[in-house]
């Protein structure tokens, strides 16, 4: 116990010390955590408006295409189209249009998937 003519024991001294390094662990495991959740928010944003990017620049096409890829802003983006069903007399064509858009680890940040109705050769 403290004395007002001695001060802390060593003891005492060193517990504090313990007590407020595993304090500030926890706080700064909390800031990390926090930073890393923000880059992932922050790329799932970014992801979402390429996606809509790239859906906006196939709005007007009406012809299939190859698979696409390319890299923008950190991200690798993968565009797929596939054939889905085609109406008896060639009228029109429902595909599948597929978004895969991953960071620079290769770790899926999104995919996305919509169809299209698309003019067949008939008309």
């Amino acid at each position: 116990m403290p004395n007002a003519d001695h001060g802390f024991t060593l003891i005492e001294v060193l517990v504090a010390l313990v007590v407020t390094a595993l304090l500030l662990a926890i706080l700064l495991e909390g800031v990390e955590t926090t930073r890393h959740l923000k880059q992932t928010n922050l790329e799932r944003v970014e992801a979402t408006r390429l996606s809509r990017s790239i859906l906006a620049g196939l709005a007007g096409t009406n012809q299939p295409f190859a698979q696409r890829e390319g890299n923008e802003a950190g991200l690798h983006w993968i565009v797929s189209e596939r054939p889905l069903i085609t109406d008896p007399r060639g009228f029109y064509q429902l595909v599948e249009i597929r978004i895969d858009v991953t960071d620079k680890d290769a770790h899926r940040v999104q995919s996305f998937v919509t169809r299209k109705l698309r003019k067949g050769s008939g008309l």
